[in-house]
């Protein structure tokens, strides 16, 4: 069973991530396959293919083993200790150092027959079950960055997104916070262009939000925030890309068969099954995009008011009437409806399987 969220509790979050990207990703996807079974099951099993399908970096079993092995021998600790009921602070994973709490990501991983059999540290488990504050991360989402600040800055986001702002960070706790080595850009204007800049730039740009840093200085403490918006379609927005839908040439000469007539809407790159039906990553790829594009449909259809449904719909009825489809095979309108929409609301770095198979692989 695919899986397209982990819920991630905020003091697992808001660690000190000294981890890379492909280590941040792996343990998302391992905690997402176990989530269901935390409190019943010790030993869980995953098989590789799905790891990597997520990941999307490598096909190296020996490069997947030594990631593995270095997410039960990396102590981390908590940077914001949100979610952590105050009961379980002084009994939190590990050794402690001040207010540090020191633990491992993992137990132990180890790869065998094409599976992965891991388990998490005992005194994280009880925090990653039913946690008092969590934050949904979506899998495909962190799959498409290209490095871990963006997923850095994403988690974070998402876990502050009811309130739609972040905490204020001084400069060496946000440096911290993204696992900044001590001694790495010692000057702010470094860091601001390389991390924080570049980061918010691509979760913007790939995930449901945008991200804007505020910088303020108070009492000689240069202090950082983010706020945090979800994507919103506005009616004027809808207006010019249905009109754009519209107005492409019209198809009057090709084959009544919906396939066949939507081949020039980029149809084939959503649901054409590969040529090897053996190949079972390209299928599972192909499947997490439609699941992807299905779950940024909902959300932006739940952002519209009853204006902007009603301008859907007209331009809708339009684009049915300029182009003459016809409902010739069962199940067509509603294949016709689903691309209009991915056409509208959808940016084509989303909606087109190349480009959206080319941005997880980057």
């Amino acid at each position: 069973m695919s899986k397209q969220d982990v819920v991630k509790a905020s003091w697992v979050i808001h660690i000190s991530h000294t981890l890379t990207l492909a280590q941040q990703q792996i343990w998302n996807v391992l905690l997402a396959y176990a989530y269901d079974n935390l409190a019943t099951q010790d030993v869980h099993h995953l098989d590789i293919r799905i790891l990597f399908t997520y990941v999307g970096k490598t096909r190296n079993v020996h490069y997947l083993k030594k990631t593995l092995k270095s997410l039960y021998e990396t102590e981390t600790y908590n940077i914001i200790s949100k979610g952590l009921p105050d009961a379980s602070r002084t009994a939190a994973a590990g050794k402690q150092t001040g207010e540090r709490h020191l633990f491992n990501l993992l137990e132990y991983a180890v790869i065998k027959d094409g599976y992965c059999k891991y388990s998490f540290s005992p005194d994280l488990i009880p925090q990653l079950i039913e946690p008092v504050c969590y934050a949904k991360i979506n899998l495909l989402t962190q799959a498409a960055f290209a490095s871990k600040y963006p997923l850095i800055l994403y988690e974070l986001c998402v876990d502050y997104c009811g309130i739609e702002r972040t905490p204020a960070f001084t400069i060496d706790r946000l440096k911290q916070y993204f696992g900044i080595a001590p001694g790495e850009y010692e000057e702010f204007k470094h860091f601001n262009y390389k991390i924080i800049k570049k980061a918010v730039a691509e979760v913007t740009k790939l995930s449901e939000l945008e991200i804007t840093a505020h910088y303020s200085t108070k009492k000689g403490c240069n202090t950082i925030y983010f706020t945090i918006k979800k994507k919103r379609s506005s009616a004027v927005d809808i207006a010019k890309l249905a009109q754009r839908v519209t107005n492409r040439p019209g198809l009057m000469q090709v084959e009544r068969c919906p396939f066949k007539q939507l081949k020039e809407y980029d149809v084939a790159e959503k649901y054409d099954v590969p040529e090897k039906e053996s190949d079972t990553s390209q299928i599972a790829l192909n499947k997490m995009h439609k699941q992807y594009l299905e779950r940024r449909l909902k959300e932006e259809l739940n952002t519209l008011n009853n204006d902007q449904e009603m301008m859907l719909k007209i331009s809708y009825e339009k684009w049915m009437a300029k182009h003459k489809f016809s409902f010739t095979l069962t199940g067509s309108d509603m294949l016709y409806r689903e691309l209009f929409l991915t056409q509208i609301l959808l940016c084509p770095q989303e909606r087109l399987f190349e480009k959206w198979l080319k941005r997880q692989k980057r």
